[in-house]
């Protein structure tokens, strides 16, 4: 596993509903160069249930993104305005094992 994805697997285990808007950025990053990182790690026993909270909490910050103003120094502007898409949209994809989470 690369280190962004131990990063990745580390935040989604320990932040869960505590996932940062800059956390999803990151999310959204790796899953446009690796878009079979959710499914690996929805097959990680230890992370079993993060990934509805997870979820949550990237649907909640979409919510709240305009009263959140958060403007990531440095980041690519087209993969910021369409972060919270990737990782909602990754999730479903990936998560295609009866899990609880569906569209």
């Amino acid at each position: 596993m690369k280190p962004q994805q131990r990063l990745l697997q580390k935040k989604t285990k320990y932040r869960g509903s505590r996932f940062t808007y800059r956390d999803t950025y990151d999310l959204a990053a790796v899953i446009k160069t690796d878009s079979s990182l959710l499914e690996r790690l929805s097959k990680i026993e230890e992370l079993d249930g993060t990934f509805e909270r997870v979820l949550n909490r990237i649907e909640f910050l979409q919510e709240n993104a305009e009263s959140l103003q958060v403007e990531l120094i440095g980041a690519d502007p087209a993969l910021q305005e369409k972060m919270f898409e990737i990782c909602i949209q990754g999730s479903f994809e990936s998560l295609d094992d009866g899990d609880s989470l569906t569209p």
